[in-house]
């Protein structure tokens, strides 16, 4: 949703109103419902009725830990982190007075004179109980797979996954929790998901984050190819309204949404399967476990690197021995398309789903 002269939205303030509030002891969400109107609405697919759509925003007010030991490291844009920008006052140099930190856990070994040490509080990832059981395990390995580049860098065991009891008691609002959610949203993420954090504002220690992963995710892969009734006016509407941009639809497909969706269509065409219903459970399965490892790769400050996109020889692209150990790509933050088998070639791996050379070294 956005607003142009051809498209104006403006606040509603008699019709605005609090919503939820929640209190944590490291926390406070407060939700504010706003009422948002045009006096020219246009289409508009994300709302029923353009003309006037109540925006939930949440805003959350945490505490920030103070002399915790924390030691934040100065950014290098080379390398590939987020970084936090803060100001020292009392640093006078040709940049001014800025510094940047990349975003990052605060992880310690628990023996620091081993060569390789579990860590005194490792990163605890929480699968939200509203996660379809046949999806957990492809989404906790895709997690655990940072652990390879951990265990390199001297910390094994540097991230722990916990399935959410289905009579939890916690909330995973609460910043305490590091959480993969599960959310009903027709008009996310592209890819199917994103991995948010929140760090420190002066040091760049990351402090909570959520991975949140669009709930209808096998159904938009079908519904995008094939059946969106709205596609023409989603491309209209961009070119009549973005000129000169590309709007998040097309950026959508153009990106990893029409690369993942690519894929069963290949599978069509060459009669591998004969229905949408058919795609392979392995698919779903490294599709998963490559979405999930991608979005905790942000949540532990990564960015993207779309120059990691080969590292392996063609004809090694379906032979698992080598994927499972040199993966499909250079990084899994790469966006890959998938990887279905030619004529007369056995099928590998339908995705990357395992971390690259770039993804050690960044970590370490």
């Amino acid at each position: 949703m956005y607003s142009s002269p051809k498209n104006p939205y403006s606040l509603d303030k008699s019709r605005t109103v609090w919503g939820k509030i929640l209190a944590f002891p490291k926390n406070i969400e407060l939700e504010v419902r706003y009422t948002i109107t045009s006096s020219k609405p246009r289409f508009e697919p994300s709302v029923p009725d353009p003309r006037a759509f109540t925006l939930h925003v949440r805003y959350s007010i945490s505490e920030v830990p103070v002399n915790n030991g924390y030691k934040p490291r100065l950014a290098d844009d080379r390398v590939g982190y987020f970084f936090t920008k803060a100001y020292d006052y009392d640093r006078f140099e040709l940049d001014g007075t800025v510094v940047r930190y990349i975003n990052r856990w605060h992880l310690e070994k628990k023996d620091p004179k081993a060569r390789v040490s579990e860590p005194k509080e490792p990163i605890v990832f929480w699968l939200e109980n509203t996660i379809p059981v046949e999806y957990r395990k492809g989404l906790r390995d895709g997690i655990l797979e940072w652990n390879k580049a951990y265990e390199k860098a001297g910390i094994k065991n540097a991230i722990v996954v916990k399935q959410m009891p289905d009579d939890a008691e916690w909330d995973p609002a609460d910043i305490r929790y590091n959480t993969i959610r599960w959310v009903s949203s027709l008009t996310g993420g592209g890819g199917g998901a994103f991995g948010p954090s929140w760090m420190n504002p002066f040091t760049g220690q990351i402090l909570d984050a959520d991975v949140v992963i669009f709930a209808p995710i096998n159904f938009i892969f079908s519904y995008n190819v094939f059946e969106s009734p709205l596609s023409s006016l989603f491309f209209d509407d961009g070119k009549t309204l973005l000129p000169g941009k590309i709007s998040l639809w097309y950026q959508d497909n153009i990106l990893l949404g029409f690369e993942r969706d690519f894929g069963i269509l290949d599978m069509l065409a060459r009669g591998k399967i004969k229905d949408i219903k058919d795609v392979p459970e392995e698919y779903m399965y490294d599709f998963l476990k490559f979405l999930s490892c991608h979005e905790v790769g942000h949540t532990l400050g990564l960015r993207h690197n779309f120059k990691g996109s080969t590292t392996i020889a063609l004809q090694d692209l379906h032979n698992t021995k080598v994927t499972a150990k040199e993966s499909i790509g250079n990084s899994i933050m790469e966006y890959l398309p998938s990887n279905v088998a030619p004529k007369g070639v056995k099928q590998g791996d339908y995705w990357q789903k395992t971390i690259g050379a770039w993804d050690y070294w960044v970590i370490e």
